[in-house]
């Protein structure tokens, strides 16, 4: 089964030949919004979610395309005595009726109040901007480090938790689902020396430990390669996590190569947090169709799992393993997760999935 993940290029709708009182006005106009990208003295406008009209008068896009807008003026054409605010900003006319955006087109319309205070929008283009440089200090920091995330690392995700542009993930699957590739982690197998050729965590695993006890021989030693976590692609609640193994089964001999599925469901238990259900886990060679390959990963794996296939693939059920997830950062290109045991997660998104399981 090939995963294909969620595409991020949704269209933003922006404000534009907008016109804004410094002294706080409200009376201030925004004419209209489209496809584009703008700023207000020199200020950029925070992005509009396509689903930003909640009471949903017209249809499912800010401004032009959904808010009947409230005029300045005075009273013109009432659409179907709906509640006389602009859904965007919930800003109610003078005369208590909306029009038609249409019969408002050159008219001056309230500002929606994402365009309403400059204040607002410096510091949001200020967070935004902090954010940024805290990810790229944080990507400098994982990758000039040995091992599991320094504490100058930790307090960098400290500083952009308090940063975090959605922290209510629930309403936002078009940001929390999609395929991500893990960068660093807390996580490590305990009293296992943290080392440079450990992967992408800080220690060699157990195979026990990786699988949930579910495949022997369960102290074989493995090093997770890469690790990748597939959210909501082949179903909404889909929670894949496929770790890249590298398995040593003999000095002066190629390491064996493979992969741990452990595939799950999630549900949020909060707008922040979610609970994992992990149902199976698969162990297999990377490259089943090369048959040398094949051969010496069953002369490993096959006797102490029967139930191994031809193509060298076992799969458990698992007894309803449950994990949670505490959402420090999401946005469009980082995700940090802390888990139930506190191991921290840094991932970033992926454009597709970077592997086939």
């Amino acid at each position: 089964m090939s995963s294909s993940c969620s595409n991020m290029s949704a269209h933003l709708l922006l404000p534009i030949n907008v016109s804004l009182c410094i002294s706080g006005n409200r009376s201030s106009a925004v004419t209209w919004c489209r496809v584009a990208s703008h700023s207000v003295a020199g200020r950029r406008l925070p992005i509009f979610s396509s689903a930003v009209c909640t009471k949903g008068l017209v249809s499912k896009r800010c401004c032009r395309s959904c808010c009947a807008f409230v005029s300045s003026g005075g009273a013109k054409s009432a659409i179907d005595n709906r509640e006389s605010s602009c859904c965007c900003c919930s800003t109610s006319s003078s005369s208590g009726s909306l029009f038609q955006p249409a019969a408002v087109k050159h008219e001056r319309v309230t500002a929606c109040s994402a365009v309403q205070n400059l204040g607002d929008l410096s510091e949001s283009q200020t967070d935004r901007d902090t954010a940024a440089k805290l990810k790229e200090e944080l990507l400098y920091q994982a990758s000039e480090t040995v091992g599991s995330l320094s504490e100058e690392s930790l307090t960098l995700i400290a500083k952009l938790e308090k940063l975090n542009p959605y922290p209510e993930a629930r309403e936002l699957p078009h940001l929390f689902n999609g395929c991500f590739e893990a960068v660093k982690s807390t996580l490590k197998q305990k009293g296992r020396e943290e080392r440079k050729d450990a992967g992408v965590f800080a220690t060699t695993f157990t195979l026990g430990r990786v699988a949930f006890n579910a495949f022997k021989p369960l102290g074989q030693e493995v090093v997770i390669t890469e690790t990748y976590n597939h959210v909501g692609q082949a179903s909404e609640d889909e929670y894949l996590i496929i770790s890249k193994i590298s398995v040593k089964v003999g000095e002066g001999e190629e390491p064996l190569e493979g992969l741990v599925v452990n595939a799950g469901k999630f549900s949020f238990v909060n707008p922040k947090d979610v609970e994992v259900v992990f149902v199976t886990t698969t162990l297999r060679p990377l490259h089943p169709e090369k048959e040398n390959d094949l051969r010496r990963w069953k002369e490993v794996f096959q006797e102490a799992n029967p139930s191994m296939d031809e193509r060298g693939f076992v799969t458990v059920q698992l007894p309803a393993a449950k994990g949670k997830l505490d959402l420090l950062y999401l946005d469009e290109e980082m995700r940090i997760t802390k888990g139930n045991l506190g191991n921290v997660f840094v991932t970033n998104r992926l454009k597709q999935s970077a592997v086939s399981v």
